[in-house]
């Protein structure tokens, strides 16, 4: 079955795609959260309670929080492709691999999206 460019489109819109927020203010106070996560949290692949989010990061309304050595991932929109969301590496961490991946939005914090 092919599919037509409307129809792609409508798969595509269905997606759950999101974009990053460019309030600067929103983004200091999300690194702000997101360091004192990490400072509180031992780093592991499972993710983070709910009920244990900083308000600016549970404002996000994400898929799920974890805690790695390189920093905190905040998943926004899950996907077969990785999905998309917010990076926020630990302190002294270069750009987040793999290049193409990750943008920088603002306050040392980097949004992730699929290639």
């Amino acid at each position: 079955m092919r599919l037509g460019k409307l129809s792609w489109l409508m798969l595509f819109m269905a997606s759950g795609c999101s974009s990053p927020t460019g309030d600067q203010s929103a983004l200091r106070q999300i690194r702000a959260d997101a360091q004192m996560l990490s400072a509180m949290t031992k780093p592991s692949p499972l993710p983070i309670p709910k009920s244990k989010w900083p308000p600016a990061i549970a404002s996000l309304h994400p898929t799920s929080v974890t805690i790695s050595p390189e920093g905190v991932d905040i998943l926004i929109s899950p996907g077969f492709d990785g999905g998309s969301g917010y990076f926020v590496p630990s302190k002294g961490t270069d750009h987040p691999d793999p290049a193409g991946r990750f943008e920088l939005v603002g306050q040392g914090i980097y949004w992730y999206h699929p290639y």
